[in-house]
């Protein structure tokens, strides 16, 4: 598999949201991605970086990236299409506002990822 980027991120989380604002896609969404890898860095204790982003944190990123996404796009009153591989919900045909559970999903995938990668112990063994 090539190596990522913040970049390839964005590109990841795009292809799956539709109707993505231009205000928020691309550079700002590169910046969310960024954020996340920053978080990622104190809850791991590994160096990931923005360029040659290891495997194992793909999903994650664009996990969280495409929640946060959802997230600004909720708080700017965008209507929006979403889809994600077969699944796609469109909000006329639902009975609200499904960014929500969209959110929620992007988040619960995260978390799971994040139970897989696990995080070093700064101070090793506890003492019991």
């Amino acid at each position: 598999m090539a190596d990522w980027s913040t970049g390839s991120v964005a590109t990841y989380c795009f292809d799956r949201i539709d109707d993505i604002p231009s205000s928020i896609s691309g550079t700002p969404m590169e910046r969310i991605a960024e954020t996340i890898i920053n978080d990622l860095e104190n809850y791991t204790g590994e160096t990931i970086g923005t360029t040659a982003i290891p495997n194992k944190y793909h999903n994650i990123l664009v996990n969280l990236t495409c929640a946060y996404t959802l997230g600004r796009m909720a708080g700017i009153g965008v209507d929006f299409n979403f889809s994600l591989g077969e699944f796609s919900v469109n909000p006329a045909a639902g009975t609200g506002r499904t960014e929500f559970q969209h959110i929620q999903f992007f988040t619960q995938q995260a978390n799971a990822s994040l139970r897989t990668v696990g995080k070093n112990l700064l101070f090793g063994k506890a003492f019991g």
